[in-house]
């Protein structure tokens, strides 16, 4: 069950990482890229799904209430492209901040092999 809280830091990491950006979005390549948008799902439906009953045990109050407070940032995004704004800037800004609050820090990921993982079999296994 703590899986959620790794895939909810990924998502964090991702949205927050400038270097994951340049890689994935501005440098990407037919084999390899991020959609911009994709980031911002990503970090709602796990911020989501982290409140659910099944999962907040995993979470602090304080965690639950910030997944709660990014959420509704992320529901009331301007419609359009806004991977490279200042809404996108704020955005992860609050993405690492949330990272920081789940005890991570950006170095404690790497951009090169994040997106190595199972998701069917990460919310399947418990710790």
């Amino acid at each position: 069950m703590r899986k959620i809280r790794e895939l909810l830091a990924k998502s964090l990491f991702r949205l927050a990482s400038r270097d994951y950006q340049i890689q994935y979005i501005d440098n990407s390549t037919i084999y390899e890229y991020i959609v911009p948008d994709d980031l911002i799902e990503d970090v709602a439906n796990f911020c989501r799904e982290a409140q659910l009953d099944c999962f907040k045990n995993n979470f602090t109050k304080r965690e639950l209430e910030f997944a709660n407070v990014l959420r509704n940032k992320i529901r009331k995004l301007p419609n359009g492209d806004i991977y490279g704004t200042n809404v996108w800037d704020e955005l992860k800004i609050e993405a690492e901040k949330f990272l920081n609050i789940l005890g991570y820090q950006m170095n404690d990921f790497d951009y090169n092999i994040i997106d190595n993982i199972d998701y069917n079999n990460s919310m399947s296994n418990k710790d």
